[in-house]
């Protein structure tokens, strides 16, 4: 009885967040494009360390038990350490990628 109800919190949590990306678009009109061809955006963070209850604020975990998460974020050299760019390509793809490691990989 318990892991069905696991399986219903975590459908819930899921279908929930689904609904909500899905109605933050705020209307009927199908998103545009606003960057132009040979635009990205470019952006950066800090790195976060869990020191204690790592993702307990999470569901499923935090609809059965709640969650508490103390963490810390973390620049090196004065500078945020994790770096993202986006730019728009005529494919349906995101290619993640890490410059440190060499490496990289194609979703659809």
């Amino acid at each position: 009885m318990l892991r069905q109800w696991t399986q219903r919190a975590h459908s819930l949590a899921f279908e929930s967040l689904g609904q909500a990306i899905i109605s933050s678009g705020g209307g009927k009109t199908p998103p545009r494009r606003a960057l132009r061809s040979d635009e990205i955006v470019w952006g950066r963070a800090p790195a976060r360390f869990d020191t204690g209850g790592g993702w307990t604020d999470t569901p499923p975990y935090s609809l059965e038990h709640g969650g508490c998460v103390i963490d810390i974020a973390v620049n090196l050299n004065g500078r945020p350490p994790i770096q993202a760019y986006m730019r728009v390509i005529d494919e349906p793809v995101i290619r993640p990628g890490s410059i440190d490691l060499g490496t990289r990989a194609v979703g659809y």
